[in-house]
């Protein structure tokens, strides 16, 4: 009896210890998606995909990607007009030292045949289509104005949640923690002005961590039970 049941007891205590986990950080920075005059009405990347609106009016036909390495061609001299978005090595390049290279998403000015980005104010709205809960905890930003950051799963989207304020072709980040963004919620992005917003940083959530041994405790259960049966059953 004692050989059985000290087995039993090693796969009950193996049992409690819990397995590592971590939470994953996803960085949405527009690379997925193609350069172009016409709106987007989705956007997907990393698995996250969400509908695109937003209050476009001003001169401003919705919201598209512009590609800060862009170089200048007979049909797109100066990117469209955006020189002040490009990055290092680009026609025209006049970011910051610590300028972003690649996608950002803009507010496309209307009339414009490439992407151009809207000098008026307005905002995009991303509203999540799939069905991956994440927190949202941060954004950066590229040229002049104040983007302000708010969500349905942060204070009822009434507050912003976070913001960035930059001179003219500067870049910056900021960091924030929403509460849990799950299908149906939204994320909106405020201009200022002009400018693109470069990413949006995720974190889904971490998993419930599961026993270690959790066969094991069903194996060592079961023994425990059978040791039970073997002494009301024997003999006196």
């Amino acid at each position: 009896m004692q050989r059985f049941l000290k087995p039993a007891a090693v796969a009950a205590a193996l049992s409690l210890a819990p397995v590592a986990v971590s939470a994953a950080t996803y960085v949405i920075d527009f690379g997925t998606g193609a350069t172009s005059a016409t709106p987007m009405t989705e956007y997907a990347e990393d698995g996250f995909r969400f509908a695109v609106s937003g209050n476009f009016n001003q001169g401003v036909t919705g919201a598209t990607l512009f590609d800060t390495t862009c170089v200048a061609a007979p049909e797109n001299q100066n990117c469209g007009g955006d020189s002040d978005l490009t990055s290092a090595g680009s026609p025209g390049y006049t970011q910051g030292d610590n300028g972003v290279a690649g996608n950002v998403l803009i507010r496309q000015e209307a009339g414009a045949t490439v992407p151009d980005d809207a000098a008026t104010s307005g905002f995009i709205l991303f509203t999540l289509l799939s069905d991956t809960p994440f927190y949202w905890v941060g954004a950066s930003a590229v040229d002049d104005g104040t983007f302000t950051f708010r969500t349905s799963a942060f204070d009822g989207g009434t507050s912003n949640i976070g913001s960035i304020t930059l001179g003219e072709n500067e870049t910056g980040s900021t960091t924030f923690r929403s509460g849990l963004i799950s299908q149906g919620d939204w994320l909106r992005f405020r201009y200022s002005g002009s400018g693109g917003i470069d990413a949006l940083v995720f974190e889904t959530p971490m998993p419930v961590p599961v026993p270690a041994a959790l066969p094991l405790m069903l194996v060592g259960m079961g023994a425990f039970g059978l040791a039970a049966r073997h002494r009301k059953n024997k003999p006196v």
